[in-house]
């Protein structure tokens, strides 16, 4: 069987209807469908949940239906993986490489690479930069196969 890790932006673009909801939600349920193991690292509830308090802030959610959707966002066939030190200096390794000054985008970078999976995010510019450097395991929301 194989195994995904999907960014939290696919997680919110599933859960709130916007611009690349139907591609995500196509993305999500073709990745079920063909019984591909979805993972994310712990750190994916903080910044789906902050995802979402964006949303609630901006007025796009109302807090009620706020707290509907974070409960949609937590029901998503996913599991979760605590970051471990291995992942953490994988992480920290990658930031390093990318230039970055917060580890965040590397642990998802980390974890799917310790579990030998694909790393679907909606982040082009991300994955621009990912793919510069070599990174053939990063795909991109727009730019998945069918």
């Amino acid at each position: 069987m194989s195994s995904a890790v999907i960014d939290a932006n696919i997680a919110i673009y599933c859960v709130i209807p916007s611009q690349p909801h139907a591609a995500a939600l196509e993305l999500l349920e073709r990745l079920v469908q063909q019984e591909v193991e979805l993972y994310v690292p712990h750190l994916w509830l903080v910044e789906v949940t902050m995802g979402i308090r964006k949303a609630i802030a901006a007025g796009y959610l109302s807090g009620e239906s706020g707290d509907l959707t974070l409960e949609a966002a937590l029901n998503l066939p996913v599991q979760i993986i605590p970051e471990d030190a291995v992942i953490c200096r994988r992480a920290l390794s990658w930031a390093d490489r990318l230039g970055q000054t917060a580890a965040y985008d590397a642990v998802y970078l980390a974890l799917a690479e310790s579990l030998n999976a694909d790393f679907y995010t909606a982040d082009r510019q991300l994955f621009n930069r990912w793919k510069d450097l070599g990174v053939d395991f990063v795909k991109c929301l727009k730019s998945t196969e069918p």
